[in-house]
């Protein structure tokens, strides 16, 4: 089966236009969008589906200091403002962006790609693949049993906590193991 450029762009549209705690009948490829269950600045994605964590309830990536959960193996993806809580974890898949002073995690087999504004801190826990691209001044932890792949654009730290770490620094070609415990960008 070949996928069409256009056709995987619209999958992803309707996926990102579906706001959780709306009344979205928008379908991804896997079913219909799963709503998270908001109150106030806290929104849940624990239905073992599709979720939109952008423009949810009080919510949007202009709010400051919003709280997302993605759990139960649910699918989550969207953007959330400055200072957001982020936790993504039981075998949840998560793509995730998030504006300056951040707090990621990726923890319980999740999978997850995120992108950090500056000093964002991003943490990687046992059992977890992460992919993230870290702003300035942001710190990452790679903890036991974790795999991680961290592309700095500005300065940045990643420690390794027995996990297995590969740090690419802006201008490197490609990713480098990190064998210490800790690695940095400048």
């Amino acid at each position: 089966m070949t996928v069409r450029p256009l056709s995987l762009l619209a999958v992803l549209a309707l996926s990102l236009a579906a706001a959780c705690g709306g009344n979205s009948t928008s379908t991804s490829s896997t079913g219909p969008a799963v709503p998270a269950a908001c109150t106030g600045t806290n929104c849940t994605c624990t239905a073992a589906g599709a979720c939109n964590l952008s423009g949810t309830g009080a919510c949007t990536a202009q709010t400051s200091g919003c709280k997302f959960t993605c759990e139960s193996g649910s699918s989550c993806s969207g953007a959330c403002g400055a200072s957001c809580d982020t936790q993504c974890s039981s075998q949840s898949s998560c793509v995730i962006a998030a504006a300056d002073s951040a707090n990621l995690q990726c923890g319980g087999q999740a999978t997850c790609t995120l992108t950090a504004g500056a000093s964002a801190s991003v943490s990687c826990e046992s059992g977890s693949h992460c992919t993230v691209t870290a702003g300035q001044g942001t710190s990452v932890t790679c903890q036991s049993g974790a795999t991680c792949t961290v592309t700095c654009t500005g300065t940045c730290t990643a420690s390794n906590q027995g996990g297995t770490l590969s740090l690419q620094c802006n201008g490197d070609p490609s990713p480098k193991p990190v064998s210490g415990e800790q690695a940095s960008c400048q």
